[in-house]
């Protein structure tokens, strides 16, 4: 009994404060308002995309992802890939573990949760390159630096994935 008197009320004691952990690194991230604003049924995502002469780019993230964060503040932040997803990409961002609907091209209705799983995604930023027909042109996992991911803009921009993979391109 002198044991858990001696570490139940100190606990005890902080249950009042509140207190919670911190993630190291992990940092709000506001995401663009000018990504598109999305039904989340992609199928029609990718056909208003192509009506266009646009791609659809999907990014998966998570709350205080720090490499998601990098992905906003330093690749988004530089004027010509933020030009060239402007004008070449819809964009459209979901939450790896959020639960709005998605209708995949497929035509099956996930959770973004169940999305993520489905496709795979453990890494975040996630980020699909989808063609105009809505197959995949390219997958990134993981963080890729501004100066990797204008290379990966420029294969899915040039429509590369019928000619080369993208490591052969690199």
């Amino acid at each position: 009994q002198l044991l858990s008197a001696v570490f139940i009320s100190p606990l005890l004691a902080d249950e009042s404060k509140n207190n919670q952990g911190e993630f190291l690194g992990a940092a709000e991230t506001i995401y663009p308002d000018w990504f598109k604003v999305s039904f989340m049924e992609l199928e029609e995502d990718v056909a208003e995309a192509a009506e266009e002469g646009k791609r659809l780019m999907l990014l998966f993230h998570q709350d205080n992802c720090p490499y998601c964060n990098a992905f906003v503040e330093r690749n988004l932040a530089q004027k010509d890939i933020e030009d060239t997803l402007k004008t070449k990409y819809d964009v459209i961002e979901f939450n790896m573990w959020g639960d709005r609907e998605v209708v995949s091209v497929g035509g099956n209705t996930f959770t973004e949760k169940a999305f993520a799983k489905a496709l795979n995604v453990q890494f975040t930023p996630t980020i699909l390159f989808l063609t105009e027909t809505g197959n995949l042109s390219l997958r990134l996992n993981g963080y890729y630096g501004p100066d990797r991911f204008r290379l990966a803009l420029d294969y899915v921009s040039n429509k590369m994935e019928t000619k080369q993979s993208f490591t052969e391109f690199l």
